[in-house]
C-alpha cells in the first residue's frame, strides 16, 4: 500500500500543472454618501495581500470609483473598498468571516470579464440617490480664530477636527456645504482650532456620555442654515475692538538682548510678534486691539523666556501651564503693574553679589570656554563667560536682585550641561535646570562637577567602546565619526574604524563617572534620533547620554539613527499572539515552531503578556507566506480551520500571508483560528464586548462591558492603559498612544475577551 501511495505521489509530481485563464474583473463602489480622503479611494484583498495602496481606484464621475483587477478564473478572492486608509465595514450580508471577526466581500471569479455591480462604500447595496446640499454657517465674531481655522465635526465624520474645514466668508462668519442624505438625524458641532465648542440642551441633544451636540434632520432639498454664535444657540454680533494696555516690571530681571515681549492667545503665544516697550524704572508696556468682551490668556517674555507663574496669578491651559488671564470689556483699559514672574508689582530691591562655581575637570574644555546660562540672560550661550581660577574650577559673579529667583546651567562651548532632578527643577517642558534663590546678603555657591549635583571625583579614567551599525547607510567617503559633549560635538575629531558587517567602532579614554552626550556622524551628517534613547540638550537637539561605569567598557551596538541594533535587510517586523487561557501552560514555556525556523519547538520562545496572552515579535520577509504551529512545552497544537494550510505531507499547519508593512495578527486561541470561546465574555452574558470606531482616534467606545476591567497591551507584551467602567458603554481616551496596533483585553466575572485595537 504505501508503495502505490508513493507511486502516486510521483505521479502527481512529474504531471503538468494546470494554469487558470486570467480574467479582468472591474471593481466598482459608490462613494457618494463619504467624504473621499485626500489619498484617494483604493481595493484591497486576497490577491494583494489587503495592501491600502497596491489597486487605487479611478473616479469614473456621479461619485463611483472603479479599478480592474487581473485575477485567476474559478478562484474565490475576498476583498474590502478602502477611503484613505480606512477600510469600509460591512455585515455578514455582503460576505464572509476570515475567521478572526473580519467580514470582507467575497466574489468567485468566472471565465469572462465581468464588471461587477455598483455597491455603497460599507453596504451591501447600491447608495441612496438624491443627496442634498446642507450650508452649515458659524459666527465667530465673539472669538479670536485658531491658526488652525474653523472646522465642523459632526457625525458624518466620525465628529473629526480636520476632516471639515469651513470657509471664512468675511465679518467673521464661516460656512461649509456637505452632501447629505434626506432623512439623515446629523448631530454636529463647531470647532476652534482643535477646541469643541461648549453648547447647552437649549442648542442639541445629549450623545448618551454628557456631551451636548446641535442636531439637524436632513430635507428632501438643499438647505442653508441660520448663522448661530459659536458656543450659543443664536447669532451674535461682532463687537467692536478695543485698546488693552499690558504692563510687566523688570527691574528684579536682568533684561534679555533681544527685549521683552507679550506672547498670548491672541497671537499664537510668539515670543516676538508683539515687543514690549520701555517707559523707565523697569516698566515695558505695549498695546494690543482684541475684540471686546473677548477673554485672553497670555505671558511676558524676556527674550525667548517665559516667565513662570502661580495659579493664583491666573488659569492652566489643560496642559499643566500656567498664563495670566483678562476678560476685555467694551472699553479701552490698562491692566496694573505686575513684576516678571509674580502676581504683583515688584517691591524696590538692593542687589547683592553672588558666585557661581563650576569643576570642569572631567571635561575636555572646548576653545568658546565655560559660559553661565540662565533665567536672567534668556539662557544665553554666549552673555556671561566664566574665567578659569585653577584646578578645573570656573567662575563667575552676577549682580542679582535681593530675594530674586532664578534657574541656570553651565555650558561648554555651546553645549548646556546634562542634570538630574536631584540637582534643580523641571521647567514645563521635561529640561532640568539649576535653581538658587538670593538672599540679603553676597553669596558663594559651592563648587559642583558639571553635569552633576555635587563635586567631581577626579584622576580616574576608563576606556569606553562605542559600536555604530551603518548597515541600513551608504557610508560617505569621509569616513564615520563620534560626535560629543567631549570633544565639543567635533564632527572631525573623533574618526571610527570598520571592524566588518557594515560595523564601526572607536574607543576613547573618559572620566570615570562622568555624564556625556553624543551622536554618530556619517560624514558630515549627523544621526536623528528619538527622545525614546536620547536627551533634549536645552536647544531642541536630541542626543544619546551615557553615564561613564568606573570600568573599562564596550557600549552596546546601535543602528545610525535607531535606539536599537539594525534589523536584517528587507525585512519587517511581525508580531504573533496566541491565547493560551484554555490550556495549562508546561513550565518550560510556549514557543512558536515554523517555516522561518525549520519548525524548530525551541529556537523561539514567547513571552507572557499577562491575561493568558503571549506574544513574539519576528523579522520576516515581506509579501511572503509563513506556516508555523504553537507549542506547549513539547506538545504541538492540533489545529483545523480557515487559518491553515496542508503542506503536502498531511500535516496542517497555520499559514500567514505576511504584507509590505510591518503588522500584528490578531489573538487566536491555542488549537484553534479564532479567539478562545471558553473564555468569551458571551459565557457571562451571551454579549461580546464591542469596540468602535476601529480603527480609532484619539477616543475609542466600548460596548456590553459593564463592571468590566479594560486592560490595553502594546504588541511587545506592555501594560500601556487601564481602565474600569461601571456602565454597559465607555469612552477611554487614547490620545497619548502612538499610532499602530493593540490588543485590548476585557475582563469580568473572571471571564476574558481579546480584541484588536488600532490606534490611527
Amino acid at each position: 500500500m504505501h508503495i502505490l501511495y508513493r507511486f502516486l505521489f510521483l505521479l502527481l509530481a512529474i504531471a503538468p500543472a494546470t494554469s487558470k485563464a486570467q480574467v479582468d474583473i472591474t471593481f466598482r463602489v459608490n462613494m457618494s454618501d463619504q467624504v473621499v480622503s485626500v489619498d484617494g479611494v483604493h481595493l484591497a484583498g486576497s490577491f494583494n495581500g489587503f495592501s491600502i495602496t497596491a489597486n487605487p481606484m479611478t473616479d469614473a464621475g456621479n461619485g463611483i470609483f472603479e479599478a480592474t483587477v487581473e485575477l485567476p478564473s474559478d478562484s474565490l478572492i475576498t476583498y474590502k473598498f478602502v477611503n484613505g486608509n480606512v477600510f469600509e465595514l460591512v455585515t455578514t450580508g455582503c460576505g464572509i468571516d476570515d475567521g478572526n471577526g473580519n467580514i470582507n466581500r467575497d466574489f468567485t471569479v468566472p471565465s469572462d470579464t465581468l464588471s461587477i455591480p455598483v455597491v455603497c462604500f460599507g453596504s451591501c447595496e447600491n447608495c441612496p440617490a438624491d443627496l442634498v446640499s446642507v450650508t452649515f454657517r458659524v459666527n465667530m465674531g465673539s472669538e479670536i480664530v485658531s491658526g488652525n481655522g474653523v472646522k465642523l465635526a459632526a457625525s458624518f465624520n466620525g465628529f473629526s477636527t480636520t476632516v471639515n474645514p469651513m470657509s471664512n466668508v468675511g465679518g467673521g462668519l464661516y460656512q461649509a456645504i456637505m452632501p447629505l442624505n434626506p432623512g439623515e438625524l446629523v448631530t454636529y458641532k463647531f470647532v476652534n482650532g482643535n477646541q469643541f465648542e461648549v453648547i447647552t440642551t437649549a442648542c442639541g441633544i445629549d450623545d448618551g456620555s454628557g456631551n451636548i451636540n446641535r442636531n439637524f434632520t436632513v430635507p428632501a432639498e438643499d438647505s442653508i442654515l441660520t448663522f448661530v454664535c459659536f458656543g450659543s444657540c443664536v447669532n451674535c454680533e461682532i463687537p467692536d475692538s478695543v485698546s488693552i494696555t499690558f504692563q510687566v516690571n523688570m527691574s528684579n530681571e536682568i533684561v534679555a538682548a533681544g527685549g521683552v515681549f507679550l506672547a498670548g492667545s491672541f497671537n499664537g503665544f510668539s515670543t516676538t510678534a508683539n515687543p514690549m516697550t520701555p517707559a523707565g524704572n523697569g516698566i515695558y508696556q505695549t498695546t494690543v486691539a482684541l475684540p471686546g468682551d473677548a477673554l485672553v490668556t497670555y505671558k511676558f517674555v524676556n527674550g525667548t523666556t517665559y516667565e513662570i507663574i502661580t495659579n493664583q496669578c491666573g488659569i492652566d491651559d489643560g496642559n499643566g501651564n500656567i498664563n495670566r488671564d483678562y476678560t476685555s470689556t467694551s472699553s479701552n483699559d490698562t491692566l496694573a503693574i505686575v513684576c516678571y514672574n509674580s502676581c504683583t508689582d515688584c517691591a524696590s530691591e538692593t542687589t547683592v553679589n553672588v558666585t557661581f562655581q563650576v569643576n570642569m575637570s572631567n571635561e575636555n574644555v572646548v576653545a568658546q570656554g565655560v559660559f553661565l546660562a540662565g533665567s536672567f540672560n534668556g539662557f544665553s550661550t554666549t552673555a556671561n563667560p566664566m574665567t578659569a581660577v585653577g584646578n578645573g574650577i570656573y567662575q563667575t559673579t552676577l549682580q542679582l536682585p535681593v530675594d530674586s529667583f532664578l534657574t541656570y546651567k553651565f555650558v561648554n562651548g555651546n553645549v548646556y550641561e546634562l542634570i538630574s532632578e536631584d540637582c534643580g527643577i523641571d521647567d514645563g517642558n521635561g529640561n532640568i535646570n539649576r535653581d538658587y534663590a538670593s538672599n540679603s546678603s553676597d553669596d558663594t555657591l559651592d563648587v559642583v562637577c558639571f553635569n552633576s549635583c555635587s563635586d567631581c571625583v577626579v584622576g580616574t579614567t576608563v576606556n569606553i567602546t562605542f559600536q555604530v551599525n551603518m548597515s541600513n547607510e551608504s557610508i560617505s567617503a569621509a569616513g564615520v565619526f563620534l560626535a560629543g559633549s567631549f570633544n565639543g560635538f567635533s564632527a572631525t575629531a573623533n574618526p571610527m574604524t570598520a571592524s566588518g558587517n557594515g560595523v564601526y567602532q572607536t574607543t576613547l579614554e573618559l572620566p570615570a563617572t562622568s555624564s556625556i552626550t553624543y551622536k554618530f556622524v556619517n560624514g558630515t551628517a549627523y544621526e536623528i534620533v528619538g527622545s525614546e534613547c536620547a536627551i533634549d540638550d536645552g536647544n531642541g537637539n536630541l542626543n544619546r547620554s551615557y553615564l561613564v561605569t568606573s570600568v573599562n567598557t564596550t557600549l552596546p551596538l546601535i543602528c545610525f539613527n535607531l535606539c536599537v541594533d539594525c534589523a536584517p535587510a528587507s525585512t519587517i517586523a511581525v508580531g504573533i499572539l496566541v491565547d493560551m487561557s484554555t490550556q495549562t501552560v508546561d513550565p518550560s514555556g510556549v514557543f512558536i515552531g515554523g517555516s522561518f525556523n525549520g519548525f524548530s519547538a525551541t529556537a523561539n520562545p514567547m513571552n507572557s503578556i499577562g491575561s493568558g496572552l503571549y506574544s513574539i515579535t519576528l523579522q520576516l520577509q515581506p509579501l511572503s507566506t509563513v506556516t508555523y504551529k504553537f507549542v506547549n512545552g513539547s506538545d504541538w497544537e492540533d489545529i483545523t480551520g480557515i487559518c491553515t494550510a496542508d503542506d503536502g505531507n498531511g500535516n496542517i499547519n497555520r499559514s500567514l500571508s505576511i504584507l509590505s508593512n510591518s503588522f500584528t495578527t490578531p489573538v487566536s486561541c491555542f488549537e484553534s483560528c479564532g479567539v478562545c470561546l471558553v473564555t468569551s465574555m458571551s459565557d457571562v452574558n451571551s454579549k461580546a464586548v464591542s469596540v468602535y470606531p476601529n480603527p480609532a482616534g484619539p477616543v475609542v467606545s466600548f460596548s456590553n462591558v459593564e463592571n468590566t476591567d479594560l486592560k490595553i497591551y502594546s504588541v511587545d507584551g506592555k501594560l500601556v492603559l487601564t481602565a474600569f467602567s461601571v456602565n454597559s458603554t465607555a469612552e477611554v481616551n487614547i490620545s497619548a498612544l502612538t499610532a499602530g496596533v493593540y490588543v485590548l483585553s476585557a475582563e469580568r466575572e473572571g471571564k476574558k475577551e481579546f480584541r484588536k485595537l488600532v490606534k490611527q
